[in-house]
C-alpha cells in the first residue's frame, strides 16, 4: 500500500506491486479483489505476467486478463451499434390533414346545427287552412 501510495512509482513497479496485492488477496480467498488487482496491474503495464503460479491465482490471473482485454480491445466489426433513432415525425398538431379533417368535422357540425334550429323555428301546418302549430 506504501508503494502504491507514491506517485512517482515507476509503472513496471506499480504493476508488480499489485500483483502482489492480488497474491495476498487469493491467499485470503478474496478472488474478486484479487481480479481487480491484477486488472489494475495491467492497466499500469500490459506486458505484466504471472510466473510460477498455482492453478488458482492463475485462474484469477487470466479472468483479470481477460477482463482487461474486454475493456481495451475495440469491439469487433460484426459488432454494431443500435441504428439511431429515427428523426421526430411532424407532430400530429402541425399536420395540414389534421386541420383539414378539423375543418370539415366544424362545418358539419355547423350546417347540422344551423338546420336543426331552423327547423325548430318553423311552423308546422298549412297557413290557408289557418292551422299552424
Amino acid at each position: 500500500e506504501a508503494a502504491l501510495a507514491d506517485p512517482k512509482l515507476p509503472a513496471v513497479d506499480r504493476a508488480r506491486a499489485h500483483g502482489l496485492a492480488a497474491l495476498i488477496h487469493s491467499a485470503f480467498d478474496r478472488p474478486t479483489e484479487a481480479i481487480a488487482a491484477y486488472e489494475q496491474a495491467l492497466e499500469a503495464d500490459s506486458t505484466f505476467e504471472v510466473k510460477d503460479a498455482s492453478p488458482k491465482v492463475r485462474a484469477l490471473f487470466d479472468e483479470a486478463k481477460k477482463n482487461h482485454a474486454r475493456k481495451t480491445r475495440p469491439p469487433p466489426a460484426w459488432v454494431q451499434s443500435p441504428p439511431p433513432a429515427p428523426a421526430p415525425s411532424t407532430p400530429w398538431v402541425k399536420s395540414p390533414w389534421v386541420w383539414a379533417v378539423a375543418g370539415v368535422v366544424v362545418a358539419g357540425a355547423a350546417v347540422t346545427t344551423t338546420v336543426l334550429v331552423l327547423e325548430a323555428r318553423m311552423p308546422v301546418g298549412n297557413l290557408p287552412n289557418g292551422q299552424l302549430r
